[in-house]
C-alpha cells in the first residue's frame, strides 16, 4: 500500500492529544481510535479498489476517540455515537513546473562522484519558487507504467531556488538519495516526478546519452533542454552551451540516407561558433547553416548526388535523390 496509512497514524498523535486533555498523560494506558465501516472505506481511494496500491485521502471521519487508564475510560466526542472528529490531510502545495526536472546525465564515467566514491548516472531537481519545498512522499520513477517505482525519503527538503541531486543508481544500499533504477544512456527513455497523489510535477523524455554530457534545461530551471558540459548543482547557465570545444568524441550523424528532399542531422555536442557545411564532390561549400543538437535541412532543390557534411573535425557522406 502507498501513503494511506499515513493519515491514520496522523489520527492516532491526534488522539494522544485528546488523551492528554482526558487524564495525566503519564497514566493513560490505552487508545482506540473507532471508524465507522464507511468512514474506513472512504479514506481508500476507490479508483485504486482491488489493487494493491491505495492513494492517501484528503480527510477522515473519526466515529470516536476512547482512552482509559485504571480508574475511567472516556469518548471523544463525549456523544460519540451522534458526533465525530474530522481530521484534514496537508500536503506542500507543488504545482506542476514548481520543482523541475533540470539536468540529468545517464552516463557519468569521469565527472561527478556519490558518497561512495563512485561514478553514478545522475538527476537533478531544481526548486523554481522562493520557499522551501518539502519533497517527502513524491516519486521518481523512469517507467511511465509505475509512477510509484520510487519514493523520495520523508523529510527530503529542497530549498528556495535550491538544487537537489538524486543518485539514478539502482543502489538503493548507497544512501537515501540512491534510487531503484538506471537511467539508459543507449536508447533513452523517460524520467518522471510525482507528488503523493501520483499527479505529474515535471517529466522528461531524452534519446541516446553521450558520456559525461549533461541534459539541461536552458534558461536554468524552465527551458528546453540542450546538451552541454554538466553544471551539476548549479545554474545551467553558468556554462555556455557553444563553449564545449572537445571535439575528439563528436557524434555527426545525418539521415535518411540516401535522402529524397529532407535529411535530419543530429549533433552530439556543440563546439564553439561552429557551423555546419555542405560541400559537393567537387569540395565546393554549397551551404552552411549555423549549428544545433538537432538540425532539419530542405534539400528538395539540390541536384542528385553525393555530398558531404561537415562539422568540426567530422565529416558525413550524404546521398540526395531528387
Amino acid at each position: 500500500m502507498k501513503n494511506f496509512l499515513g493519515l491514520v497514524v496522523f489520527a492516532f498523535i491526534t488522539a494522544s492529544c485528546f488523551a492528554q486533555n482526558f487524564y495525566d498523560a503519564s497514566t493513560v494506558q490505552e487508545i482506540r481510535i473507532y471508524f465507522a465501516q464507511s468512514n474506513w472505506d472512504q479514506m481508500l481511494d476507490t479508483a485504486e479498489a482491488g489493487t494493491d496500491s491505495y492513494i492517501m485521502a484528503d480527510s477522515i471521519k473519526i466515529n470516536g476517540i476512547y482512552a482509559e487508564n485504571n480508574n475511567i475510560g472516556r469518548f471523544s466526542p463525549d456523544r460519540a455515537e451522534h458526533e465525530f472528529h474530522t481530521l484534514t490531510a496537508s500536503f506542500s502545495n507543488v504545482n506542476a513546473g514548481d520543482v523541475a526536472i533540470n539536468e540529468l546525465m545517464a552516463l557519468n564515467t569521469s565527472t561527478q562522484v556519490d558518497e561512495t566514491g563512485i561514478y553514478e548516472d545522475w538527476a537533478e531537481l531544481y526548486n523554481n519558487t522562493n520557499a522551501d519545498i518539502d519533497l517527502g512522499g513524491y516519486y521518481m520513477t523512469d517507467d511511465t507504467a509505475n509512477l510509484a517505482k520510487w519514493q523520495i525519503p520523508a523529510g527530503t527538503i529542497i530549498g528556495a531556488g535550491g538544487y537537489l541531486i538524486i543518485w539514478c543508481d539502482e543502489d538503493l544500499a548507497d544512501g537515501p538519495l540512491h534510487t531503484n533504477f538506471k537511467l539508459s544512456s543507449t536508447n533513452g527513455e523517460s524520467i518522471t516526478l510525482s507528488n503523493p497523489n501520483l499527479n505529474l510535477i515535471d517529466q522528461v523524455f531524452f534519446g541516446p546519452q553521450s558520456a559525461n554530457l549533461g541534459y539541461a534545461r536552458v534558461p536554468n530551471g524552465t527551458g528546453n533542454f540542450v546538451v552541454q558540459a554538466p553544471t551539476f548543482n548549479a545554474n545551467n547557465e553558468t556554462t555556455n552551451i557553444t563553449a564545449y570545444s572537445d571535439e575528439s568524441n563528436i557524434d555527426l550523424s545525418a539521415f535518411p540516407n540516401p535522402s529524397y528532399g529532407e535529411l535530419y542531422v543530429k549533433i552530439s555536442h556543440l563546439i564553439d561558433n561552429e557551423r555546419i557545411y555542405l560541400f559537393n564532390q567537387l569540395g565546393q561549400q554549397i551551404y552552411d547553416f549555423e549549428a544545433q543538437i538537432e538540425n532539419y535541412l530542405n534539400l528538395e532543390n539540390m541536384t542528385s548526388g553525393f555530398y558531404y557534411l561537415k562539422y568540426g573535425k567530422k565529416t558525413v557522406k550524404v546521398n540526395i535523390i531528387n
